[in-house]
């Protein structure tokens, strides 16, 4: 017997949000405790996220389906299907097999939803669509689902209402807590279990004080968020957006450790492969980490230069050491991207009044948004020169070019040209901006479709004199 509970489309990314967060409630409403309303919310997720990002959204529906009289004693449960109309899941039997390895992580959410549920069933038709099918038994103390008991649970959906993306951040920095107390109670067990990977256990509790830390470090984050939120009602509409892409981009990687934290909690099924294993799950968790640990320095960068509160330590510095030692540091990112060496030309002798790490990261940003629209084998280079009593840089690349009617917007905050298919808020090139009005600098942009880009900035010089570090 089937008793529909609620139906959500999934139309944009909110949506998502709003599913997860439906399915967390529906959980606690039904009796499940906190470590379960975790992996169901987390797995619905997964597959939401899924049917938005690759098939352009598609339809949750949350139901409790039991045997009905006569049929014999089946355990109700809660069941959950994910339905698309998108183009079907390419190599789905190798995904769930677990053979099959993408860059992009494509098959993560599967095989995560599978191991969070009981039950799970995925149908795909190559152009027809894909329903996916989540399945969790009901506590034994469960209330009975009734006619009554459905309409309290509806009254008390309408009263929870939908949270908003940053209450939903600190909604899973809590899962993620939650997880990591379970984790620590666990690793005693764990020991006694497999002393043969003990060296690998080792390393998981280095990571999960790591996180610990991170977990930390995001809810001081929050806390932030909401008090600058309070203190800026003039500005509603750039802090909406602002909490929807900030969102987006911490999801992302924060549902990829809960999911492989989720995991780590799992009993291997070939213990042979438990240091492997977890080799690779402690892999996803540092990289989701570092990058998010890459926004919040953004964030907070961008903060203090809409504050007017950056600080830039002026000292004379040597303009030659300066662009080369940042050649040196930005060569491995250009040669990942397999584009040729990194160099640039200097006119010596000479010295800017600057802040020696704020240019260097200007020069990141620069070059890194090179990277971005420079194709295989393209070249980047760094210049200075003086022009009058200015030290003029460029940071020049042979990539596709902006158009005229994109120029205008390359330093607005959040703002990402319609070619780029690069991850990221558009916060790189506004922090620039900022970086180098902060100098008493100015910035500007020459660039032709097809034939490159080339960002200008200008630091004042100063008297000659020995580079400060």
């Amino acid at each position: 017997m089937n008793t529909p509970l609620l139906t959500a489309e999934i139309r944009t990314e909110p949506d998502v949000v709003f599913v997860r967060q439906r399915a967390r409630q529906i959980a606690a409403l039904l009796g499940f405790d906190t470590y379960e309303q975790t992996r169901i919310s987390t797995a619905v997720s997964e597959i939401a996220r899924n049917a938005f990002l690759y098939a352009g959204g598609g339809r949750a529906q949350f139901c409790i389906e039991d045997s009905a009289p006569g049929e014999g004693s089946v355990p109700a449960q809660l069941v959950i299907r994910v339905n698309d109309s998108g183009p079907g899941i390419p190599n789905l039997a190798a995904i769930l097999a677990g053979g099959y390895h993408s860059r992009t992580g494509m098959g993560l959410g599967l095989l995560g939803a599978r191991k969070l549920m009981d039950t799970f069933r995925v149908d795909s038709v190559p152009g027809k669509g894909t329903t996916v099918e989540l399945g969790k038994a009901l506590p034994a103390h469960a209330p009975k689902v009734t006619p009554q008991f459905f309409s309290g649970l509806s009254a008390e959906l309408a009263k929870l209402g939908s949270a908003s993306p940053m209450e939903e951040i600190r909604q899973q920095n809590s899962e993620l807590l939650r997880v990591l107390d379970e984790l620590r109670s666990r690793q005693a067990e764990l020991d006694r279990m497999s002393r043969e990977v003990a060296e690998a256990n080792g390393r998981m509790i280095e990571v999960n004080f790591q996180l610990e830390d991170k977990a930390v470090a995001l809810e001081r984050t929050a806390v932030a968020e909401r008090d600058a939120r309070s203190a800026a009602e003039a500005a509603v509409a750039t802090r909406e957006a602002l909490l929807a892409i900030v969102s987006h981009d911490l999801r992302n990687p924060l549902g990829a450790i809960v999911t492989s934290a989720s995991l780590l909690l799992e009993p291997s099924k070939r213990p042979g492969d438990e240091a492997e294993r977890t080799r690779k799950l402690a892999q996803i968790i540092q990289r989701s980490a570092n990058w998010m640990n890459r926004l919040i320095e953004d964030l907070l960068d961008l903060a203090q230069i809409r504050a007017g509160m950056l600080s830039v330590d002026m000292k004379p510095q040597d303009i030659e050491g300066l662009v080369r030692d940042g050649i040196q540091m930005l060569r491995p990112i250009v040669a990942a991207k397999d584009l040729q060496e990194l160099n640039g030309t200097v006119s010596a002798g000479l010295h800017a009044l600057c802040d020696r790490g704020r240019v260097l990261q200007i020069l990141s940003n620069l070059v890194g948004n090179a990277v971005k629209f420079t194709p295989k084998g393209g070249l980047i280079t760094i210049d200075a020169r003086t022009n009058r009593n200015e030290a003029w840089f460029s940071v020049r690349d042979t990539g596709q070019g902006i158009s005229e009617e994109e120029l205008p917007h390359v330093f607005d905050r959040f703002w990402q040209s319609e070619k780029s298919s690069q991850a990221g808020i558009g916060l790189g090139l506004s922090i620039v901006k900022g970086l180098v009005e902060a100098h008493g600098g100015r910035l500007w942009v020459e660039s032709k479709l097809g034939a490159g880009t080339t960002f200008y900035f200008t630091l004042a010089l100063a008297e000659r004199g020995p580079a400060e570090g």
